[in-house]
């Protein structure tokens, strides 16, 4: 709770001034709630400032010039991330989601944004102008994969750190080089094998998961020699005031530098279930014939190597099966946009 009152205090730097008009109230609430651990708290408690806080109040920046109704994002923004139990991140992430569509429409010539507020007949997230046509915009965020190495990792060393933080006070690196998803039985061997790191005298745990996925957990100290990459992580988890935890190192191979059509069908099946839940409110009761109806999918890619043609073509490909069907919906599929050089200085 220490950080997070630091955090909460760091709102008042000039800096923060985006995150505060957008998100204030909204932490408020989550300091009081959350438990054990809340990443924007703690990066904003952060000491040197957190490369995430730059660029979350830059693309804030972005997303405030883009409106014209202000009071009422505001307010979208504060009902929409109303934390419930231990949901304070997806709600965060689904928020920022709304910023970043904002930004990169914007960048396609979509403009006038009008935040649509709770309560309100529409349901969608907002309208907006393409040319002189109008445009109802949902947005959703197609979340990294659950099931591979890194976020399965990450997600158990988080919750034995919460249960235990004095047993697993440790710093790891855990390197592979698979991709894709793991089994189910691979995921509960990576459990059990994190829940023993404490108790296993070996400096080094080589371990092969069901299916042939070889990991590599290495206990680490002060001592320990790091390429850059991996210094870089482990300052990053300093800054956010954690000198121990787990970093996760993928190698890259060759085959990782081509696109398999398993990838592009699990990025077809993915945005296709958030497009279905969102018909309503293109359709719906508020169906405007008229209207240009988008749905904005950022993606959270479970490699930091794609390619953008991907998103155009599965886009293609949903808004062709609509039209099939004569019914209007553009589906605009994205990662996080690039921030102008200024705006990253003149909050860093």
């Amino acid at each position: 709770m220490v950080t997070f009152q630091k955090g909460l205090e760091a709102l008042a730097d000039p800096k923060n001034e985006p995150l505060k008009w957008l998100l204030g109230d909204a932490l408020k609430s989550h300091a009081t709630l959350a438990e054990g651990s809340h990443f924007l708290l703690e990066a904003l408690a952060a000491e040197p400032r957190a490369g995430a806080l730059i660029a979350w109040n830059a693309y804030i920046h972005l997303f405030r010039e883009s409106l014209t109704n202000l009071d009422e994002a505001v307010a979208k923004a504060t009902q929409d991330a109303k934390p419930g139990k231990n949901d304070s991140e997806d709600k965060l992430r689904s928020l920022i989601a709304e910023v970043m569509a904002v930004v990169h429409l914007r960048k396609l010539g979509y403009s006038a944004f009008r935040a649509i507020a709770p309560g309100s007949a529409s349901s969608a997230d907002f309208e907006a102008l393409l040319g002189s046509q109008k445009t109802i915009i949902e947005v959703k965020n197609l979340r990294e994969p659950q099931d591979i190495v890194r976020t399965v990792a990450v997600k158990h060393w988080k919750e034995l750190t919460l249960s235990r933080p004095q047993k697993y006070n440790l710093r790891i690196a855990l390197r592979h080089a698979h991709r894709g998803q793991l089994s189910s039985a691979a995921q509960k061997r990576l459990c059990m094998v994190l829940d023993q790191i404490p108790d296993i005298k070996a400096d080094v745990i080589d371990e092969v998961l069901d299916g042939g996925v070889k990991i590599r957990i290495e206990k680490l100290n002060d001592a320990t020699t790091f390429s850059p990459p991996e210094a870089q992580m482990f300052e990053a988890l300093k800054k956010g005031g954690r000198p121990n935890g787990i970093v996760i190192v993928s190698a890259i191979k060759e085959e990782h530098l081509t696109i398999e059509v398993s990838e592009v069908q699990s990025l077809l099946l993915k945005a296709i279930r958030p497009i279905a839940g969102a018909l309503d409110k293109f359709f719906g009761n508020t169906y405007t014939p008229d209207a240009l109806n988008v749905i904005a999918l950022r993606w959270e890619p479970p490699d930091f190597l794609y390619t953008p043609e991907m998103l155009s073509y599965v886009g293609e490909k949903v808004e062709g099966l609509f039209a099939d069907f004569n019914l209007q919906l553009k589906p605009i599929l994205f990662c996080d946009p690039e921030i102008p050089f200024d705006l990253l200085q003149r909050y860093r």
